[in-house]
């Protein structure tokens, strides 16, 4: 019985020490490749490539810099220009995949710019819209942001694309999802695989601002899709909390 017992604790000894291994090599795999390494990496490339004069080069890693600084940056709420500017850089690589595609307009007045948003909730919907708005529309193609502020003291953000759209009770069913999760926080609602960048910003603005803001889409089948995103309207003085035209 002793001699089982040392067997025993040796085994656990070994299964643990081998467990602490895998962790440490997993963790040394994750250190290199360490954002901050990626985003060096790079300005590396890129100041390769302008030497090169590979122009196209430069602004796609230029495009991927910005945007792993925009993640490296710690702040969760950033100003409606700075969130702008990711989206700027994420569809500037877009379109080097997608040439000649599509076409992106900016609706915004000058003076809610520096109003305060959320990191992170443009950009999915942008994704959406050229992933399955637009997927099948070789050409022609139309996404426009704009922004507005309402009576009520909250800004609606609005990323309309001129695709595919959806039909009628698709529509309905992606939005009683929506509204479901905003009421009961139930996050076992999806859409069957697709939109997870909808329900991902959609479930982070109703968390931060309350169970009455947050997405809600409308199409006409064929032609047209439209995502509204309800946020509270924060000026720059005011307190980060939550729950309380231009073309290229």
């Amino acid at each position: 019985n002793s001699m089982a017992e040392r067997i025993n604790e040796y085994a656990r000894k070994t299964l643990l020490y081998e467990i602490e291994q895998k962790e440490a090599q997993i963790k040394m795999l994750t250190y290199q490749i360490n954002p901050h390494f990626l985003y060096n990496t790079l300005n590396t490339i890129s100041a390769i490539a302008e030497i090169e004069n590979m122009e196209n080069i430069v602004e796609i890693t230029d495009s991927i810099s910005n945007i792993f600084r925009y993640n490296l940056k710690g702040d969760s709420i950033v100003t409606l220009r700075e969130e702008i500017g990711h989206v700027k850089d994420y569809v500037q690589i877009q379109k080097y995949r997608f040439p000649d595609q599509f076409e992106m307009i900016y609706e915004i007045p000058e003076e809610i710019y520096s109003m305060k948003v959320m990191k992170f909730i443009l950009q999915p919907l942008v994704e959406n819209s050229i992933s399955h708005g637009l997927f099948d529309k070789p050409e022609g193609g139309q996404i426009t942001i704009s922004a507005a502020l309402t009576e009520e003291g909250d800004m609606l953000l609005t990323v309309s694309d001129n695709g595919i759209g959806i039909n009628k009770k698709q529509l309905e069913e992606m939005n009683q999802k929506l509204f479901e999760y905003r009421v009961n926080m139930n996050s076992g609602k999806d859409f069957g695989g697709d939109g997870i960048g909808i329900i991902n910003v959609n479930a982070r603005v109703s968390g931060y601002y309350g169970k009455e803001y947050g997405i809600t889409l409308y199409s006409e089948y064929g032609r047209w899709t439209r995502a509204v995103l309800r946020i509270k309207a924060l000026r720059d003085e005011e307190p980060e909390t939550g729950r309380a035209g231009e073309t290229i």
